[in-house]
């Protein structure tokens, strides 16, 4: 119907629909201001919303492609912003009652690049504490449920934010990732989530986790929206130090479906899922990159025990420095699993944390070994189904053993998840594709070509039992 947006509707073809006249920001953002209105009490998606400045945005944009004035592909298009990242319409929260009450209201550099580039930012999505923790219903807070099913955990800090994208809410997400954050609710939530190089996204305007492991992402539709909203984000930014001075390349010129003589990795310590289903989902995937003419190739990845416990010393420490300072004084008001993590970290000492950076830089130059011979590692994102929340409550900690996230972040490579199928219960399958640091415009190039061969994320987007319609 004109003015509204389908629940699978891609940037793509929102953007289309508004530059031929057949809809408005102004009505595409009403109308998922009315299904968050609806349905989202159910599913916990959104924090806030800013209804009243969203749509006065909307009707800017609606004026400015009338005069002629076009701000590209993501202009009009609503956004969701995970509620660690600053912006201009109110207070910041990190879903924890210990959040400081004079950070700043104002855009980061990813916020204003979106909104230079024509985005509506419709809210800010919900996430855990400070993006460390776990669901905790004994909080004020929303708990991002899974659109598939609303007995199941979404996913990560950024479950907030894929929720929103999965359940038609927006048309897209800015989320985090930091260990799997961003990949790991796209896979749950039957999304694609892109967790991009280390540095190539400027960090500034979003509170920390982890220094030196944190990265910005987009979630969305597909691979090659997500490329859409990358094109904008990425560059460098002076006012973060670990920004990267790279070159930025056009990420959609090679999305046409080919992949011939691409050469993918499967990384061999791949274990049999619970559910059959699960690994028959990813082994077709892999069959239809090879009919498509990409090469299969084994791969074993270097040092993967150490660099697990080298991860896990890293982002306790720098997550513990940052916190430090208000722990004595806000510790009543931090939730179970944010504190546990600081009080694992605070055992650590600083040899351990010098230590760790070692292993990670000495497995990350034995890593770009694997990448001379393949182009992409793949992978699942997780073995297993989301967590129910009731059973995530008992054991808060048993479902990060089968997701494998968190060796690319550990070596700040690229990667990416996108939907591959559905488990036997009716919940969505994850692939991940890893590639090397600034080799986006690879990976993306196999995320978007495995979507044109086979419509797996439109079928999806199509069948979540929260349909925000």
């Amino acid at each position: 119907m004109p003015g509204q947006a389908s629940k699978n509707d891609t940037i793509q073809q929102i953007g289309l629909a508004l530059r031929r006249g057949e809809t408005t920001s102004h009505n595409l953002t009403a109308d998922y201001l009315r299904k968050v209105k609806r349905k989202d009490e159910r599913l916990g998606a959104f924090l806030s919303v800013f209804e009243e400045v969203s749509l006065e945005e909307a009707s800017r944009a609606d004026l400015e492609l009338q005069a002629g004035r076009d701000r590209g592909p993501l202009h009009g298009i609503p956004f969701g912003i995970k509620d660690i990242l600053f912006t201009r319409e109110g207070r910041t929260s990190a879903q924890s009652l210990a959040a400081d009450i004079d950070w700043p209201c104002e855009d980061g550099p990813v916020i204003r690049r979106l909104r230079s580039a024509g985005a509506i930012i419709l809210g800010k999505t919900s996430t855990m504490e400070y993006a460390a923790g776990l669901p905790d219903s004994t909080k004020p807070f929303p708990i991002p449920r899974n659109p598939w099913n609303l007995e199941y955990w979404a996913g990560g800090s950024s479950s907030g934010s894929a929720s929103a994208v999965a359940s038609g809410f927006v048309a897209a997400a800015i989320g985090t990732d930091t260990g799997g954050s961003v990949r790991i609710p796209a896979s749950y939530c039957g999304i694609t989530g892109l967790k991009p190089t280390f540095g190539l996204v400027p960090k500034s305007g979003c509170i920390p986790l982890a220094y030196s492991l944190d990265t910005i992402g987009p979630m969305a539709s597909s691979a090659y929206d997500c490329a859409l909203v990358l094109q904008e984000i990425a560059g460098h930014d002076p006012s973060d130090h670990s920004s990267l001075r790279a070159a930025i390349p056009n990420y959609t010129e090679l999305l046409n479906g080919d992949v011939s003589g691409l050469r993918i990795g499967v990384d061999v310590r791949r274990r049999p899922s619970v559910d059959p289903t699960v690994d028959a989902a990813f082994d077709g995937a892999i069959a239809t990159l090879a009919e498509l003419g990409a090469q299969v190739f084994e791969v074993v990845l270097p040092k993967h025990d150490e660099l697990m416990l080298a991860y896990s010393v890293v982002l306790g420490s720098e997550a513990l420095s940052y916190h430090r300072s208000r722990l004595g004084l806000k510790w009543d008001k931090y939730s179970l699993g944010a504190k546990l993590m600081f009080a694992e970290a605070a055992f650590y000492s600083a040899a351990d944390y010098v230590k760790s950076q070692r292993v990670r830089a000495a497995v990350s130059a034995e890593a770009l070994g694997i990448f001379r011979n393949v182009d992409v590692v793949a992978s699942l994102t997780s073995y297993a189904e989301p967590p129910l929340l009731a059973e995530l409550e008992k054991d808060p900690s048993s479902w990060i053993q089968n997701v494998s996230t968190r060796y690319w972040s550990a070596l700040g490579n690229t990667a990416i998840s996108i939907p591959i199928g559905l488990s036997v219960n009716g919940l969505p399958i994850g692939m991940q594709l890893a590639a090397a640091p600034l080799r986006e415009q690879t990976l993306l190039r196999v995320a978007d070509a495995y979507q044109r061969q086979v419509d797996t994320h439109e079928r999806i987007a199509r069948g979540t039992a929260v349909d925000g319609s």
